[in-house]
């Protein structure tokens, strides 16, 4: 029975779930994680484990890549993070091997092609929080029917027009 009790109390889902304290992670840790420094205390422990994990099993490279990544955040606005964390919902939601398949393509992109992709990303129009709600609820009232519809003709509209060839 103590032993069970010892388990519970001192389990590693137990530790894990203890906040832990940035001023006495080592050295090495504290740089990679500075851009984190002010907020650490505002982190959920679990969050604060998954990035030391991260840090601490990185290679010289991906630590430069990771600090780089979290400057990055850092430096990002509020509307911005949220849609980067919109993005990542919707990535998490995908069935894993279309993850990977989209994991795979990007991995295989050369660094113009992810440049022009991200490029063209950010100028997508971006519809008002109001005007998002409007279009759900809209779509909502709507048969399968007409949804299937309804997002055929988004698709189509997507599509960047192909120039007809003349036949002359």
């Amino acid at each position: 029975m103590l032993l069970s009790l010892a388990w519970v109390f001192f389990s590693p889902a137990a530790i894990a779930q203890q906040p832990a304290n940035f001023e006495k992670l080592p050295e090495e840790l504290q740089e990679t994680l500075a851009p984190f420094a002010n907020n650490w205390h505002r982190m959920e422990p679990g969050r604060q484990l998954m990035l030391i994990d991260k840090a601490r099993n990185a290679n010289p490279e991906e630590r430069k890549r990771f600090k780089a990544q979290a400057e990055r955040w850092k430096n990002m606005g509020p509307e911005e993070r949220k849609k980067v964390r919109r993005a990542q919902q919707r990535f998490d939601q995908l069935p894993p091997h279309k993850r990977e398949k989209l994991r795979h393509h990007w991995k295989n992109m050369s660094p113009e092609e992810r440049r022009t992709l991200t490029k063209k990303m950010r100028q997508q129009p971006q519809l008002s929080p109001a005007k998002q709600k409007e279009i759900r609820e809209k779509v909502k009232q709507m048969t399968p029917e007409e949804r299937r519809q309804f997002l055929d003709e988004i698709k189509r509209q997507r599509k960047p027009s192909v120039p007809q060839q003349a036949t002359d």
